[in-house]
């Protein structure tokens, strides 16, 4: 069953909002069982039932197309998949995730970047907060 472009916005902003709670617990505690602890499917779909979120998504569905709602949400949560099948294998090192963890982050930027120049502007929210956390150095890099 396809999704629809509100659905796809509240996944989008779901999985960035884990991803900032994933990426804050392993520069903090550099311990996999703590950071894949953030990985919990339940509390994402938690996340999409609260008002801000809901009013976050409604004002990027506004926005933005639903191709390129589309891309962003499926190019973030591949990477967020990848990144928690990096943290659950014991073959990687922790420099190594500590590479994935960096590419995540440039992902996430990355669509984030596509979206504001798309609609001009990030909206309030989750997204504009992880913007505001990580574009710097993403953009430094770019």
């Amino acid at each position: 069953m396809p999704l629809n472009q509100l659905s796809i916005a509240l996944s989008l902003i779901s999985n960035v909002k884990k991803a900032m709670e994933v990426i804050k617990t392993w520069h903090e505690k550099r311990d996999r069982l703590k950071t894949l602890q953030h990985f919990d499917r339940q509390e994402r779909d938690e996340i999409k039932k609260q008002p801000d979120i809901i009013r976050e998504a409604s004002d990027l569905t506004s926005r933005t197309s639903p191709e390129s709602l589309l891309h962003a949400y499926e190019k973030i949560d591949n990477y967020f998949t990848w990144y928690q099948t990096v943290l659950s294998s014991p073959e990687f090192f922790a420099g190594e995730v500590d590479d994935a963890t960096k590419s995540l982050i440039n992902c996430i930027c990355t669509e984030l970047q596509t979206l504001d120049a798309i609609n001009e502007n990030t909206p309030e929210g989750v997204l504009k907060i992880y913007w505001d956390e990580h574009s710097s150095a993403f953009l430094k890099e770019t």
